[in-house]
């Protein structure tokens, strides 16, 4: 910079016809000027040619008297020090850069354009209480960038009243807040447009052959890193900011596609589109992949040809640490999978899905091949397992934790956990809840029944309480949900461990089963249960084996099948047609299999005329119990929004039952099942047309098989036959 020469001060005498005197002095403000005629300082004049590099000319209202003196001063502010003096006005030292054409301005002009904290007399220590200098500042300034100068300042909040930059305010609890006001850069090159500080840093400005066009970077450091690109568009917070290599990539929103990086090949790391704040953030060289939505896709690391739309979807748990980073506890690798409704997909790391419905397949792991359409459709299957495919255990219990030297110790009663274990924790209260409110998966340390331990960095010192809600050991499990096809709202919700199944209806196989079964209908199969052999079932109807026959609940049969609404079974390994109001019809008979190479140990029937015999016939009309089951809805809790759940359950009406309230009008012709056991007692023989469905551990009904009757009447009629030929003989003799 160069300092002009200027007149400070010059005399007149004036002529008596002259008003105009020159003042080879560049005058910014009117104040700075004083015009004395014969020693007394007057006022009656203008000024032209204020903040004229080449002076000005004071213009008097009347030629001063012949022979007056004229003094012009020009006055500089040289009284700083003292504070009633109005320093804020533009002083008279003149400063100029030394580049053509560059202007010459004040001083205090000058200073003004960087203002630091200073100024003001602030420390930045750390230590020092400093919101006395930030009010000053934000009392006396606004929307102005202000430097910190790279230190660090101790106050109560952060103040925002203007650009900070270049330092950290810092929390009486320790935490630490950067002043990461940037102003806006922009740049525009060959099909380049960047806009942000350090967006698109390391592009070249003329850029390659094809590498290094068609970009477009919106905000802070996005695609800070980028150089074998091309086709890429980042707009958000360091959007797709460790991007080396990679094509035809979209990322909108804060750090969404982070970590995205190819391997050079066009390939890897390309052909991603994500929408929303930290979308696909752990994606490196997945690629053929969309997610929509905030943290959609987050851990995926991997992965090809996946679809996640829909607020974490696919998100996984990606908690702050006790360093203040998100981190990606689990990530997962999957191809192929397509996933629509928040939360779907939220924990898989394998193969072929499609899961399309709010919280559908949402705690899947490492099953293969499931379909799940409709909310909740699949929830809980494998919620089981351990993200790491470990036996896990959803058990929540509280504690006290104190925390210092970089260990945690956590005192929670009778816990039950060994060490290597890894449980889910919450830090509720104090200062870890201060560092992170998020649940966090730790190994811990077990050091007695009721405590454990675990790591913290070491500058951490202070107590509060805890929530563990599940954990998982070190024993894999053997859960594997495969092949499952589920269609419906709430369809196999509850169920952890189906495979191999097939669901369509809402509410169906809502606990799940074991495997291999089919439900199809609203609430088939709707309490069957999975802690059994409850296998190979096939329900088809609106409530088809919701309940057995007797009313009670269908939670643990195999291998049966029922056909129709309402229809149920009286236990395992039978087929139901209809409810107690179908008549089944055909064009053909049914056909018993009958081949003497599917059968062994043939022996003559033994039950003959003495068994038909002893047989009542009888008419009269069906009075059905299962007509008197009535539907009652009772509540069995809250759900997650503290709304009630209710469950259905049959009630037998007994007194319509005994007052034959619901008897049918036709009269058909049977044996009794209780006579006919009674005759078998008696005769001590095994009748197989008898069926007590207790026996086996199902309902309290008994039936006969008509067809099993044939047999002893073919042997009664062979017994008669005989007697009467004989009588035949001894009347002929």
């Amino acid at each position: 910079m160069s300092v002009s020469k200027q007149q400070t001060k010059i005399e007149y005498i004036a002529d008596g016809s002259t008003a105009v005197f020159p003042f080879l002095c560049q005058i910014v403000n009117a104040s700075n000027l004083i015009v004395k005629v014969k020693g007394i300082q007057v006022n009656n004049y203008r000024i032209a040619g204020l903040n004229n590099p080449l002076g000005v000319k004071i213009v008097f209202n009347n030629a001063p008297i012949k022979g007056s003196q004229v003094i012009l001063e020009h006055v500089t502010q040289s009284n700083l020090s003292n504070i009633s003096y109005d320093v804020i006005d533009d002083t008279n030292i003149m400063v100029k850069h030394s580049f053509p054409d560059a202007i010459v301005r004040t001083l205090h002009d000058k200073n003004a354009d960087n203002i630091s904290v200073k100024d003001f007399g602030a420390i930045g220590d750390g230590l020092t209480n400093e919101d006395n200098v930030f009010r000053k500042i934000e009392e006396t300034l606004k929307d102005k960038l202000i430097d910190l100068c790279g230190l660090t300042y101790l106050v109560t909040k952060v103040y925002t009243g203007n650009k900070y930059c270049n330092g950290f305010f810092r929390r009486k609890d320790g935490t630490l807040i950067p002043a990461l006001y940037h102003s806006m850069s922009i740049r525009s090159g060959r099909y380049i447009q960047a806009i942000g500080q350090d967006a698109l840093s390391k592009i070249e400005e003329t850029p390659n052959g094809a590498i290094g066009t068609n970009l477009i970077a919106i905000g802070p450091r996005a695609m800070f890193n980028a150089i074998n690109v091309k086709n890429n568009y980042a707009i958000g917070y360091q959007a797709l900011y460790s991007m080396e290599n990679g094509v035809y990539n979209t990322a909108f929103g804060f750090e969404s596609l982070f970590s995205n990086n190819g391997t050079g090949d066009n390939v890897t790391g390309s052909r991603n589109a994500a929408f929303g704040d930290n979308t696909m953030r752990y994606n490196t060289t997945g690629y053929n992949n969309i997610a929509i939505g905030r943290n959609a896709g987050q851990t995926n690391v991997t992965g090809n040809s996946n679809i996640h739309i829909g607020v974490a979807s696919g998100a996984g748990d990606c908690p702050v640490n006790f360093d203040k980073k998100i981190i990606n506890t689990f990530p997962t690798d999957k191809n192929n999978c397509v996933a629509v409704g928040a939360s779907t997909l939220f924990y898989t790391h394998s193969d072929g899905h499609t899961a399309l419905g709010d919280k559908s397949l949402q705690y899947l792991k490492r099953g293969l091949n499931n379909t799940a359409v409709g909310f909740c459709a699949g929830r809980l299957l494998e919620s089981n397992v351990s993200p790491t495919g470990k036996e896990l255990t959803n058990e929540k219990a509280n504690g006290e934790y104190t925390v210092s030297n970089g260990i945690i110790s956590i005192t929670q009663p009778n816990h039950g956990y060994t060490s290597g274990f890894t449980v889910k924790i919450l830090f509720k209260t104090g200062i870890l809840n201060s560092i992170t409110a998020d649940y966090l998966w730790l190994v811990i340390n077990v050091i007695d029944e009721n405590t454990y331990i675990c790591t913290a960095p070491e500058n951490i010192v202070g107590e509060g309480t805890t929530l563990v809600v599940n954990y998982f050991s070190e024993i894999d499990s053997t859960t594997n949900c495969n092949y499952n096809t589920i269609v419906g709202y709430n369809a196999l919700a509850s169920g952890t461990t189906a495979k191999n199944s097939t669901v369509v209806g809402a509410g169906a196989l809502t606990s799940g089963g074991k495997s291999d079964n089919t439900a199809i209908g609203f609430r088939a199969l709707n309490f069957l249960g999975e802690n059994g052999n409850q296998i190979r079932n096939t329900a088809i109807g609106s409530r088809a084996m919701e309940f057995m026959i007797d009313g009670s609940e269908c939670t643990n049969v195999y291998n049966s099948t029922a056909i129709g609404y309402k229809s149920s079974v009286k236990g395992s390994n039978e087929i139901q047609l209809g409810n107690s109001f179908t008549t089944p019809y055909a064009y053909q008979s049914l056909q018993l299999r009958s081949d003497i190479r599917d059968k062994t140990d043939i022996r003559d029937c033994d039950l003959g005329l003495d068994f038909i015999l002893g047989l009542r016939p009888v008419r009269g009309k069906w009075n059905i119990r299962d007509d008197y089951f009535d539907d009652h809805k009772i509540q069995v809790g809250l759900d997650e929004n503290k709304q009630p759940i209710y469950k259905t359950k049959l009630e037998f009406n007994e007194a319509d039952y005994l007052a034959k309230t619901k008897k049918r009008t036709r009269e058909h012709e049977w044996f009794i099942a209780q006579e006919v056991e009674a005759l078998c007692k008696k005769m001590g023989v095994d009748f197989s047309g008898l069926h007590h469905a207790s026996v086996k551990g199902g309902s309290d009904v008994y039936s006969l098989s008509y067809d099993s009757f044939i047999p002893p009447i073919v042997k009664a009629i062979q017994e008669l036959s005989k007697e009467i030929e004989s009588l035949k003989k001894t009347n002929k003799q």
